[in-house]
């Protein structure tokens, strides 16, 4: 389970720093296009730099040993109790919702790029958990 949370957080600061990143590109193209005067710029970056380096450095996340974790989903799913199925559910899931009697979970994007990996590593039709 912790190892899905650190994917899960990785993935999130990595989508953070895209974004501010852009942020920082278009604050630069206004400066550069005029519409931006220079202190406002400098104060603008300054925030957002701010911003980036408060997001905390992760490795690279491991995708092959992520691949691995899903693997053994299955069992993890059937040796765990309901708060732990809970949990899991909240770690790979980030909406669900019940419409009639049919459930709708999408996944988080990390572990939809898990999948798609998977995939292409010539599983085509990974099985649900138990």
């Amino acid at each position: 389970m912790s190892q899905l949370r650190a994917t899960s957080d990785a993935v999130e600061d990595e989508r953070r720093q895209g974004k501010i990143s852009r942020q920082l590109a278009g604050v630069r193209d206004l400066y550069e296009l005029g519409d931006l005067q220079r202190d406002d710029y400098l104060a603008k970056k300054r925030a957002l730099q701010l911003q980036l380096a408060k997001i905390p450095t992760r490795h690279q996340i491991d995708f092959g040993k992520a691949l691995e974790l899903l693997k053994d989903f299955g069992r993890l799913w059937a040796n765990a109790g309901g708060e732990m199925r809970k949990r899991f559910v909240d770690e790979l899931f980030e909406s669900k919702r019940i419409t009639g009697k049919r459930l709708h979970l999408r996944l988080k994007p990390v572990y939809g790029r898990l999948v798609t990996l998977k995939r292409a590593r010539g599983d085509s039709n990974p099985r649900s958990p138990a």
